[in-house]
């Protein structure tokens, strides 16, 4: 158990970076993952980049662990929360390196989270969410690809964020597994709190968020037939 918190948390955010130099401190790679949980759900996202190869090596893992990581080729890390206690919270490492890697968490009180999973639909239309509450902001997260519980190559990852008077931005960043002159491209909207793009830098999909009462509706524009999957946490 992670004790120390001073009260029970209805909701988690956590990230880190598979990386276990002292703090602060760096490492060569680019690898980082970024988890949330709602009390009874947990999604998360992890990306990973090779320095100094030849041939580019990078993946994108989207897991319903909290957190974790991934390397190119395979899950290396994945906790998920077991329970939300009175002074903190308790994560089961199912999978750990052999090093003791750094992970923050953000515990959240007084609030109402529901964590939905959906896809982006195949053509351009509005797709309602129920929530089950009123909806006062939410963190979107996608790795810009379709469902799948394994390691899958490119880096790519997306986060967005919406509030009730509707503002909204998303940013993302892609860099594609295999090549050798790298290619990696970068995004970002202030006006849709989920954008996906390709490797082109064309936007494959993206939506902007609005509650109705319960419920959000998501409309979405760009879309080219490709059901990707995103999370999104909403708070209220």
């Amino acid at each position: 158990a992670y004790t120390g918190v001073g009260f029970r948390p209805d909701a988690l955010i956590g990230f880190g970076a598979v990386q276990s130099s002292t703090v602060p401190g760096s490492s060569t790679g680019a690898s980082m993952n970024l988890g949330i949980y709602d009390g009874t759900d947990s999604r998360q996202i992890a990306v990973d980049s090779d320095d100094a190869v030849g041939t580019s090596a990078t993946a994108r893992l989207n897991t319903s662990t909290f957190l974790g990581g991934t390397s190119a080729t395979a899950i290396i890390e994945a906790a998920s929360v077991t329970s939300l206690d009175a002074d903190g919270y308790t994560l089961n490492w199912s999978t750990a390196t052999a090093s003791a890697n750094y992970a923050w968490v953000l515990a959240i009180k007084g609030v109402r989270a529901k964590l939905i999973t959906g896809d982006e639909p195949t053509t351009n239309t509005t797709v309602i969410r129920s929530v089950g509450f009123e909806a006062k902001g939410a963190l979107t997260l996608t790795h810009m690809g379709v469902s799948s519980a394994s390691v899958q190559s490119d880096s790519r990852i997306g986060i967005g964020g919406w509030d009730a008077s509707n503002n909204q931005a998303s940013s993302g960043a892609v860099d594609e597994d295999g090549q050798t002159t790298t290619d990696a491209d970068r995004v970002q909207s202030s006006t849709k709190a989920i954008t996906h793009i390709d490797h082109t830098q064309t936007t494959v999909g993206s939506c902007s968020i609005a509650a109705s009462g319960n419920d959000v509706i998501e409309t979405w524009t760009s879309t080219d037939g490709t059901a990707r999957e995103h999370t999104t946490l909403f708070l209220g």
